[in-house]
Order: structure tokens, then sequence, then C-alpha cells
């Protein structure tokens, strides 16, 4: 009885480690160039970062990276090293990932909300269509003038909302500075709810607006 009891016993220990080893895991992070970078580690925390072109070392440290920014786009990579005291009988597995792809897009694209304007007040339960929304939107590019864009649907997030957004200008071409996006607007929201519209920028990160007002 006791050496199956023991045998248990080492099987769940087994088992426990394997699922704590497990954790150990990658991210992957995209990053527009110029934009800072932060990860909250623990002093305790060793890191270096290399590019992944050429295997350079662009930094290296301890504890926390704090506004880090990567002016040349590439693919760079963040190795993580914890201290970890092993103890079978204790789940003490990694609290971060083992590695952080960063991939830095030569675009950046910034939505300026406070331009955001609706050509008509959104009413609850009655249709959205006919609408339509603007705003204005802030763009770079690292070493090129003018990139053609396919510019995606708007979408909403909300209590009873289908309403959605389609660009009036469905390609365009960017410029540097200040470019405007027009989206007519289609379905509707139930009354007495707030919404959001959630907008895909050029490196497929969303960035959300909330409109302001209670829809009536």
């Amino acid at each position: 009885m006791k050496n199956y009891y023991r045998f248990f016993c080492l099987l769940f220990c087994i088992v426990l480690s394997s699922t704590c080893l497990a954790k150990r895991s990658s991210e992957y992070i995209v990053l527009a160039v110029g934009t800072s970078f932060s990860y909250r580690f623990d002093q305790t925390v060793k890191w270096r970062i290399t590019e992944l072109a050429g295997g350079k070392v662009l930094k290296n440290g301890f504890g926390p990276i704090r506004k880090l920014v990567f002016e040349i786009p590439g693919a760079y990579q963040i190795d993580v090293e914890e201290e970890l005291n092993y103890d079978p009988a204790t789940c003490n597995h990694p609290q971060y990932p083992n590695e952080i792809t960063i991939e830095v897009s030569p675009y950046r694209m910034e939505f300026d909300f406070a331009t955001v304007r609706l050509s008509d007040e959104i009413a609850g339960g009655q249709p959205a269509d006919g609408r339509t929304l603007s705003v204005d939107v802030n763009f770079s590019v690292y070493g090129k003038d003018t990139v053609v864009y396919e510019v995606p649907p708007v979408r909403t997030a909300g209590a009873g909302t289908s309403i959605t957004g389609l660009p009036i200008d469905k390609q365009i071409l960017l410029k540097p500075g200040v470019n405007t996006f027009v989206y007519l607007l289609s379905g509707q929201v139930h009354s007495n709810s707030y919404i959001m519209f959630d907008f895909l920028d050029i490196n497929n990160q969303v960035q959300v607006y909330s409109l302001p007002q209670k829809i009536k």
C-alpha cells in the first residue's frame, strides 16, 4: 500500500512539474517605428535584446524595460532569464515568457479621436444608415513618401449594437501628416446604451474610440 502511495505521489509531482514547465512560452508584439516600448519585469529578471537578422545585441539589463524606442523597422528578440527555486511540491512556474519577439513596422498610424465628426446624431432603435463618420489620421512611414492603403471597415462594440462603417474611399494614397477617413454607417443600436468604435490601423492593431454621449 505504501508503494502505491509513493508511486502516486511521485506521479503527481512529475505531472505538476511538467505543467509548470509548460507554462514557459513566447510572446509576439507589433510596434510602430518610433513608438516607445515598456515591459514590467521584476527587478531580478535579466533580459537581452538582439536583432533577429544579424544577431547583434542592442541592449541588456535587469528589471523593467521603460520607454525603449525602436528607431529602425525590423524584427527583434528579447531573451528573458528568471531566477526560479525549483520545488516539485509547488508550482513555481515562470511569470514571464522566455522570449519576446517584437516586429517593428515601418508604418505609424494614430487616429485623432478629438476630430471625430458624425453627420447626424445616432438615435436608439433607428437605423444609422446614411450617416457618415469622419476622423483625422496622423500617418508616418519610414523610408517612403506615400503608401497605397486599403481602408478597413470600422466596427462597434456595446449593448445591442450592429452598427458598422464602410470607408467611402476604400483605397487611398496615404501621405505623411494628416489624412482624413470617412465612413458610411449602417445598422442600429439600442436606446440607453454606450457604444465604442473599433478602428483597425495599418499594423492590424485596434484603436478604440468611445462615443461620449449616451444613445437616446
